[in-house]
């Protein structure tokens, strides 16, 4: 189990865990003055969690130097399992990893889990992440996404809401649609409170369809930010040392809005059995225009989390990235083959991940 120190003397919270304790955020000062009644429809939490997921063991869609386990291999090579915290009210975390002990793995490569939730969603989503540690180290290629089904890919659309590569300190959240999807650049960063002082995400294509959707429309968010009056590390190695915190994704026919809280400035409203995200502040991303159907251009959107290694993404950007200098290594499959120690920190502990909806879903 993993160490953890208090931040500002404060014990580990979840998201379940806030009202009770007095530290969620006051939500006064925001920029979301719209937005729909939600009500709880899924519950992926405690020692239930994995049970709501199925493993996916076919070979890496992205070309990734690993070898997706079943549940049944995963938890026998404790790759998956829980953490518990009985100085923060018996908290009960899942954990999913990537292998630390074999050196050389035959192909197709170093163990590892992808797990796709058994329910689907559709437009008029909420999704409440409570994720305590994120996988990092060179090699790596961390996501929390969701995957449209019954069609092609990525006809159906995918929505990236965690992702990075090797030791990246910087979130990049990314929509992949079919043609005929192209957003605005809408999103700015809170600082110091509110609207107090912002500054612009760097949207990288408005069409969500670049690269036949392989690009997509990526918003690049910082390092760091702050919401409310809160310091807050959106990815990476800095992420997991403030215990990390709360991705919300809300999903409606306007747009994709993606929210990031600091685990002591998270807005009460999160703890109701019908959240609403009316005084939340300007989020981390959003993708918002008439140029896209967002009823239509995603549907039938399972959760994903998954650790995927080298590949399309890190594997590209091994030497670009500077992972070929700081590690020695000529390849970026050459360093995850042989050294089975680098991966300790390769593995997302989540405190739950909790889906509302607006609809009839």
């Amino acid at each position: 189990m993993p160490s953890r120190s208090l931040r500002a003397g404060l014990a580990l919270l979840s998201i379940a865990a806030l009202a009770n304790t007095g530290l969620a955020a006051n939500t006064t000062s925001s920029t979301n003055t719209t937005a729909s009644t939600y009500k709880l429809i899924a519950d992926f939490s405690g020692s239930t969690f994995f049970n709501n997921f199925d493993s996916y063991t076919d070979p890496d869609l992205t070309n990734g130097f690993v070898n997706y386990l079943s549940a049944t291999a995963a938890a026998s090579s404790n790759l998956t399992g829980f953490f518990s915290y009985p100085e923060a009210g018996n908290l009960t975390t899942a954990f999913i990893r990537v292998d630390t002990l074999t050196s050389n793995p035959p192909a197709p490569g170093r163990a590892s889990v992808r797990l796709s939730s058994k329910q689907t969603f559709n437009v008029g989503t909420l999704v409440v992440a409570d994720i305590y540690h994120m996988p990092t180290g060179f090699g790596t290629w961390p996501a929390l996404w969701m995957l449209g089904g019954g069609a092609t890919w990525p006809a159906a659309g995918e929505i990236d809401i965690i992702e990075s590569v090797h030791n990246s300190s910087a979130n990049i959240m990314t929509l992949h649609t079919a043609p005929g999807c192209s957003v605005d650049n809408s999103t700015s960063f809170a600082l110091g409170g509110g609207d107090a002082g912002t500054y612009a995400s760097q949207l990288m294509n408005e069409n969500c369809n670049t690269g036949n959707g392989a690009d997509g429309c990526s918003n690049h968010g910082p390092a760091q930010t702050k919401v409310y009056s809160n310091q807050l590390s959106t990815a990476g190695e800095a992420f997991n040392e403030q215990d990390g915190g709360v991705y919300v994704t809300e999903w409606t026919t306007s747009g994709v809005k993606i929210w990031a809280f600091a685990r002591d400035a998270v807005p009460s409203t999160l703890n109701t059995a019908n959240p609403s995200t009316v005084g939340f502040p300007t989020p981390l991303a959003s993708f918002s225009g008439k140029g896209c159907d967002f009823g239509a251009a995603f549907k039938n959107m399972t959760i994903i989390i998954n650790t995927t290694l080298c590949g399309d993404w890190a594997g590209k950007v091994w030497e670009s990235s500077g992972a070929k200098a700081a590690t020695g290594v000529e390849t970026c499959e050459a360093f995850v083959a042989g050294k089975p120690e680098e991966f300790v920190e390769a593995y997302w502990e989540v405190g739950g991940i909790r889906v509302f909806s607006s609809g009839s879903q």
